[in-house]
């Protein structure tokens, strides 16, 4: 090929990829533009999606995973109050249904927990202190059980296997004081 061809092919190169700039930006190809703000899409597919803000924070994050309290049951739906840390909102599903946990905003304020369990509804109140309030159903009924801030069940009233009622006190180190009947 003599160097007259060489040159004519290449400038014929030059204007097909011209050409191709030109015709991208007709076709209003929202995901090939830059500096786009408002962007719609049909349908995303990902196994994870985070929302940060301007800094790169986390604000809510969307993912599926089988790690921890996920299971294999499916998603999780996380509002985060503190990035890095054990707080904010989560929505997930169990083997038994939905899920859904309030941290408070640091570590150590408490959390409150709704959930299902195989005999129904559960609710657990952590304190920021280390005290818990429960109630929940049993396989005979339902319980509330209130610990102290070492952890000690010091009051249960519950349906007992017979069908009646229970109660129980326990001092602070967990040993029975009392029970009725």
């Amino acid at each position: 090929m003599h160097m007259k061809q060489k040159l004519m092919y290449m400038t014929l190169g030059g204007v097909l990829v011209l050409a191709g700039y030109i015709l991208a930006s007709f076709a209003n190809d929202s995901v090939a533009l830059s500096r786009v703000q408002d962007v719609t899409f049909g349908k995303i597919t990902c196994s994870s999606l985070d929302v940060v803000d301007k800094e790169g924070k986390r604000g809510v994050s969307l993912y599926i995973g089988k790690y921890g309290a996920v299971g294999e049951y499916g998603g999780v739906v996380r509002a985060f109050a503190n990035e890095g840390l054990l707080s904010g909102v989560a929505l997930f599903n169990t083997e038994y249904g939905g899920r859904v946990v309030a941290h408070g905003k640091w570590e150590d304020y408490g959390e409150v927990a709704l959930r299902n369990d195989e005999n129904g509804g559960f609710v657990v109140a952590f304190g920021k202190d280390g005290g818990k309030a429960l109630l929940s159903n049993n396989r005979h009924g339902g319980e509330m059980v209130i610990f102290n801030k070492d952890s000690k069940n010091v009051l249960q009233a519950s349906v007992a296997d017979t069908g009646g009622g229970l109660i129980r006190t326990r001092d602070k180190h967990g040993n029975r004081t009392g029970q009725l009947p």
